[in-house]
């Protein structure tokens, strides 16, 4: 029996490794760049900006797993 891996709300599974969630926090921060018309000197905002978005998608997927048993 091979139980699935819960999933945050984004659709990604909630063991991401360190190096995936910084993936995804970069991604978002170029998002924000690219949505004020690239202009730069706001790298450390949107990094901040993005960090604070994917936090709580990561942190409930640290408590989804505290909560699943296993067999």
């Amino acid at each position: 029996m091979n139980p699935q891996m819960p999933t945050l709300s984004t659709g990604t599974r909630a063991t991401e490794s360190p190096a995936d969630i910084q993936e995804q926090v970069r991604r978002r921060a170029f998002e924000l760049y690219e949505q004020r018309g690239r202009e730069d000197g706001h790298d450390l905002d949107d990094w901040l900006q993005a960090e604070s978005e994917l936090a709580p998608q990561y942190y409930a997927g640290l408590k989804i797993l505290a909560y699943v048993e296993i067999p």
